[in-house]
């Protein structure tokens, strides 16, 4: 109930920055966090957290919080997430200090970043700042993890979406339509490993 209200006051307070109808559902964060492999090294990033839809996902899977950093943007977020989860660190900030926020940590990069951002209403120089800040953030085997809309794929954005995604990664693999989330979506990773396909044109 908690983080729904904080849902609430972020949509009346800025409802494009907050880039969602409702909060991910469970069957989308499932499928979001489902490629993540965890082992003693694995260190994971969410950027754009909200109410802590996929932070549950990934603590779920097993995930201490010594190997996690939630960064979130909005600060009524930020109150939400320390509440549901007092043990995890979250850095309010942009995604684009993706890097600096974990040298500041004492971290090199992360095993994965996993991402809620709503990259078609983002503006295209901010999109591709935070693209290029994770793909450097993310070690030859990481991977960006993230969910679009369905519907955004209809939006004139998508198509500079799937550029500058393609510009930061040399591979892109979709992976999940759900359809039980409002609005439906699919999930997707990016690598810079040649172990995944290449999105095409």
């Amino acid at each position: 109930m908690a983080h729904g209200i904080a849902f609430a006051r972020a949509i009346l307070k800025d409802p494009v920055a907050t880039g969602a109808l409702a909060p991910s559902s469970r069957s989308l964060a499932r499928a979001v966090v489902a490629p993540i492999r965890f082992g003693p090294e694995t260190f994971v990033v969410e950027v754009g957290c909200g109410t802590g839809a996929i932070t549950e996902a990934v603590f779920s899977l097993g995930l201490c919080e010594s190997q996690y950093l939630g960064i979130e943007l909005n600060p009524l977020m930020i109150a939400a997430l320390q509440s549901r989860f007092p043990s995890a660190a979250f850095l309010q900030g942009s995604a684009e200090h993706v890097v600096s926020a974990l040298n500041d940590r004492g971290r090199s990069g992360a095993s994965y970043v996993v991402s809620s951002l709503p990259w078609t209403l983002l503006a295209a120089e901010n999109r591709c700042a935070i693209l290029r800040a994770i793909a450097q953030t993310l070690g030859p085997e990481g991977q960006l993890l993230s969910y679009s809309y369905l519907s955004g794929c209809f939006l004139p954005a998508w198509s500079d979406v799937t550029r500058s995604v393609r510009e930061a990664f040399s591979s892109v693999s979709l992976k999940q339509l759900v359809w039980r989330n409002l609005p439906p979506a699919f999930t997707w990773a990016a690598s810079n490993s040649a172990r995944f396909p290449k999105w095409s044109s």
